[in-house]
């Protein structure tokens, strides 16, 4: 990972190295295919600051780690519309307790809805909408104010199954609405780019 701030043109703070590990396991229950519960740890794996501090850019955000442990909890709907396959997902991550500096970053909501459709056997394209809701960092103790958001974003994505089992994958995260408190920056697009192993 790697996370840069400018200043009137010119690089200021510049971060770069692992960030936060997230480990995910999935369950479909039987007694309906349609849903799935997820269930999953955000470990404590990038470097944290020492002594953040409140501004412009939330402490959370401006460092390669959060230096807490991150339960995270969702749950998945998949279903068909026509010739579409259509989905619905909803996750939560809930920081535990505070890093060692004092900040407890704001809890992380997502929710999600889109479809996908395949153009012949080997190609699949897909378009949603997210919304990712941040709420307010907590610094020793006291909320910071300027701290929450919510972005909405459009998810477009394409998949080519080159292989039996084997797909490359192409996906974006393009914000067009944002409530960042007033303060904060907008987040610009985010570009994704994965050979996915088909089970």
């Amino acid at each position: 990972m790697s996370v840069e701030r400018e200043v009137g043109g010119a690089v200021v703070e510049r971060l770069s190295g692992l960030s936060d590990v997230t480990a995910l396991l999935e369950w479909k229950p039987e007694v309906d295919g349609a849903w799935t519960l997820v269930g999953g740890l955000q470990l404590p794996t990038g470097e944290d600051k020492k002594n953040p501090q409140p501004g412009v850019l939330p402490p959370s955000l401006l460092q390669l780690g959060s230096g807490t442990w991150d339960p995270i909890l969702g749950v998945r709907w998949n279903g068909s519309w026509g010739a579409a396959d259509t989905w619905l997902a909803a996750t939560t991550l809930f920081p535990l307790g505070e890093s060692d500096a004092g900040l407890e970053p704001g809890l992380v909501m997502q929710f999600s809805g889109g479809a996908a459709w395949s153009l012949g056997q080997d190609v699949r394209v897909s378009l949603g909408v997210e919304d990712t809701i941040r709420a307010k960092d907590t610094l020793a103790g006291a909320r910071i104010e300027n701290t929450s958001s919510s972005i909405y974003s459009v998810l477009p994505g394409i998949a080519w199954r080159f292989a039996d089992r084997w797909a490359l994958s192409a996906r974006a995260r393009l914000p067009f609405y944002f409530d960042m408190d007033g303060t904060q920056l907008v987040p610009g697009p985010l570009f994704e780019f994965a050979v996915d192993w088909i089970p």
